[in-house]
Order: C-alpha cells, then sequence, then structure tokens
C-alpha cells in the first residue's frame, strides 16, 4: 500500500533557542509529530516557514499537519496588538502556513491543525482569537499561564470527524495554550469543548478532511489510542488523494 507524504509545518526560524555557537536559527520539530504520522502509515517531510506554497511545490504531499507554536500576530485577526501576553509572533511562518491552508482548502487536502495550528485555521477563514484566556476565564486548566502540560476532558460531538477520529465522545488530552477562538471563521464549525466552555475542536464544513484540535494529540499519541486515532485517520484520508 502506497505510503503518503506528509507535509508538517516547523517552528520558526527563532522560535526556540538552541545552545550553540555554530548556528543563529533553525526550522524543527518535535519528533512526537514525525513519530505519530510514521505509526499512521505515512512519510512525515518537514516544511519550514518561507516554503513557496503553490502546486508544483507542494504537488506530490497528500496531506498535512500544522503544528502548535507561538502566537499568531494581533493584526491577522484585527486583535488587540498591545496585549502584554501575547507572545512574540513569527511573521514568515504566519504567512506560510495561511497559505497553506488556503492551499488545502483549495485542494481538498486532508490537514490536521494542531493547537496553534487550529488558531491559524480559524484565522485563515475570517475567525478571530481571544489574546489571553485568563482575561476571560477563572480557573486555568489549559496549561497556558502554569508553563507545563495539562490534562482535562473535551467532549466531541457525536459523529464528527474527531469523534469518528478518536472513537470515543470523551478524551482526556495534554494541552498547553493561552489563547483561544472567539469568533468562528467561515464554514467552520465548532465540534468539541472544555468543560469551561472553550473551544477545543473544528472542523471545515465544505472538505473532505480538514480537523482543527485546540490540545496536543502527539503528547499522548504513543500510549493513547484516542489521540493516535487523529494521525491514523489523516493518513487514512491522505490515501485516497
Amino acid at each position: 500500500m502506497r505510503q503518503p507524504l506528509i507535509g508538517i509545518t516547523t517552528y520558526g526560524r527563532a522560535e526556540n533557542h538552541i545552545e550553540t555557537h555554530d548556528y543563529r536559527a533553525y526550522y524543527f520539530t518535535p519528533t512526537d509529530y514525525v513519530d505519530a504520522i510514521r505509526a499512521a502509515g505515512g512519510v512525515a517531510v518537514l516544511l519550514a516557514p518561507g516554503t513557496h506554497v503553490e502546486r508544483n511545490t507542494l504537488e506530490n504531499f497528500s496531506g498535512f499537519v500544522v503544528i502548535g507554536g507561538t502566537d499568531i500576530y494581533p493584526g491577522r485577526y484585527n486583535g488587540n496588538m498591545m496585549h502584554d501576553k501575547v507572545l512574540v509572533a513569527d511573521h514568515e511562518r504566519d504567512q506560510f502556513e495561511l497559505s497553506l491552508i488556503h492551499y488545502a482548502k483549495q485542494y481538498d487536502m486532508p490537514t490536521l491543525c494542531i493547537c496553534r495550528g487550529m488558531q491559524v485555521l480559524n484565522v485563515a477563514l475570517g475567525g478571530t482569537l481571544i489574546e489571553h484566556l485568563m482575561d476571560q476565564i477563572e480557573v486555568d486548566i489549559h496549561g497556558g499561564t502554569v508553563q507545563h502540560w495539562l490534562t482535562h476532558p473535551v467532549e466531541a460531538t457525536p459523529n464528527s470527524r474527531v469523534q469518528q477520529a478518536m472513537g470515543t465522545t470523551i478524551a482526556y488530552p495534554y494541552s498547553a495554550h493561552h489563547q483561544a477562538i472567539r469568533t468562528l471563521g467561515q464554514n467552520l464549525e465548532v465540534t468539541a469543548y472544555a468543560p469551561d466552555g472553550v473551544i477545543e475542536a473544528i472542523e471545515s464544513t465544505d472538505q473532505t478532511w480538514m480537523v482543527g484540535v485546540q490540545w496536543h494529540p502527539e503528547k499522548s499519541a504513543t500510549d493513547d489510542p484516542t489521540q493516535q486515532g487523529l494521525f491514523n485517520m489523516l493518513v487514512q484520508h491522505a490515501r485516497t488523494v
């Protein structure tokens, strides 16, 4: 059976510091994303920001994963550009990933958008974000302010794509984010919530398989079939492209 090529985005060139005197900047992706795609039967290929997004560049790919990372520049969604809790933006990465979403949508490419990736999906389709969740909730169950991973239940809509991929309506994934969706983008629907009402999953209503999750399925995919199921379903759909 053919192994589909899955493009996985990377962090921006200076998004995370690595101690070395050899180079000033890096493009890299946590291995958990790659491992999950391999376990699903796909071939992972890293796509660094700045890649030219057009048909003849990406035509050999059968699906995409847009990973987590720093905040989207608030000017992209008419947000508060002076908010003191917004992380330093990477404009090159913003532009590349927003363009990648539009490409995937144009050609109906299976796409899994994770944490920041889900926010990119929403912004690409005209939605907006909450700049800092703690402005609107009293207790942080999402890991955005405590500086480490938290787990909390997420409840998925029955028969939604995310529920079908996980094989359950209730899951307990890892979470680490301080932003969330405020208003929904065009042709998107909410298909999972956290107990405090924060949107945890969205899906395109006019694409075969374009899913965003606010949590990090890659962190527990090795041990949790509900989370590996999201990558399995992505690769399953990619085999048909």
